[in-house]
């Protein structure tokens, strides 16, 4: 009698565990790189986050409208927050996969796009958790920002300095290290980088970002 064949179905990874337990589950979407579940949610969680935002923007009082329009008016905020909550959340996925796959394939990293897709999903879980609780905090405080527009879990939020400085302190911020030291695990799980590939890719692009919003800013305050 010829052997029976068993097929093992690789399980899911969990949108939880990403917190929890990274590297469980980078390995898990290493091997079943599913997203579309995680993605729902993540889109959801910064709809949410974007939505109460809008709520801690102080908006002034506009005399002789109507409810209906400002019923209009809200509905109009709600679908803008839907659109930016919707596009947020996939470009910026679709961004990173589309880099990180370039340097993968210059690294002869076997990674396909859909792990990668997978794993940038996956990630922004933490980005998405950054938009609500600031939004939340914006909210609750009903003064729209801080003094310097840093969000609320950076040192920028403490310490209000202008200029190249402030940038530099609203990028040190919680959930930002966060997704950094996510980066770093993924690309060693997900993309087979060695310890020191995915730290270097990882922080280049994250020192990159900030030099180029602190040049930004030096520019703008050089114009002025």
């Amino acid at each position: 009698m010829a052997e029976e064949i068993v097929e093992v179905k690789e399980e899911k990874p969990s949108l939880l565990g990403i917190i929890t337990n990274p590297t469980e589950q980078f390995e898990k979407i290493r091997k079943r790189p599913v997203f579309w579940g995680a993605l729902m949610i993540v889109m959801i969680i910064t709809i949410v986050g974007l939505w109460f935002s809008s709520r801690g923007v102080e908006v002034p009082e506009l005399e002789g409208l109507s409810e209906e329009e400002i019923a209009m008016g809200q509905v109009g905020t709600m679908i803008i927050v839907l659109i930016l909550g919707t596009l947020t959340t996939v470009v910026s996925i679709l961004f990173s996969t589309v880099l990180y796959l370039l340097i993968a394939k210059v690294n002869r990293s076997k990674v396909t796009f859909r792990q990668l897709f997978s794993m940038h999903t996956y990630i922004m879980l933490i980005t998405a958790l950054s938009i609500a609780v600031n939004g939340i905090i914006m909210a609750l405080l009903n003064n729209g920002s801080t003094e310097n527009d840093a969000l609320y879990t950076s040192l920028g939020a403490f310490i209000n300095v202008d200029g190249p400085m402030g940038v530099l302190l609203a990028n040190i911020e919680v959930f930002g290290i966060w997704t950094l030291i996510l980066t770093i695990i993924g690309l060693q799980k997900v993309a087979q980088f060695t310890k020191s590939q995915a730290m270097i890719v990882a922080l280049v692009f994250f020192f990159v970002g900030i030099i180029f919003a602190m040049t930004n800013v030096e520019a703008s305050g050089l114009m002025n």
